[in-house]
């Protein structure tokens, strides 16, 4: 790894702040929140997530993510892979992969790692559970 690669890795770097289970939280009728993750970038990118919600929709996952400089919700595509959680969507610098390390089903510990990418941009992602 080079060290301009090494740089914008460490600089892009996020931290999952607070990660907490919604389920005791007010579901809808149709969208059951799973798990909900805060987001806060070192760098202070206002285009990346700054929350993340993973939810049951009649048996499905379904995600979407709202930015810190906004309230509108966008969608995203969410999927196991493996034991990962991986959430995928459009962002306005492109499009957007968080992998949740271990979170297919659940938080086995009180830790949260994994990893990120958005274009030629990557991270990790670290955090701890809520509560």
């Amino acid at each position: 790894m080079n060290a301009r690669t090494l740089v914008r890795a460490v600089a892009g770097a996020l931290s999952v702040a607070a990660i907490a289970p919604l389920a005791a939280q007010s579901p809808t009728a149709d969208i059951r929140p799973v798990v909900t993750f805060h987001v806060a970038t070192r760098n202070h990118d206002r285009t990346m997530p700054a929350t993340v919600v993973v939810a049951d929709s009649a048996g499905q996952l379904v995600a979407r993510y709202r930015l810190a400089k906004d309230s509108s919700e966008h969608r995203m595509g969410v999927f196991v892979y493996r034991d990962d959680l991986v959430v995928v969507g459009e962002t306005e610098k492109g499009v957007l992969e968080m992998v949740f390390d271990k979170q297919a089903q659940g938080t086995p510990g009180r830790t949260i790692t994994g990893r990120w990418q958005r274009g030629s941009e990557e991270g990790v992602l670290r955090g701890r559970v809520k509560g």
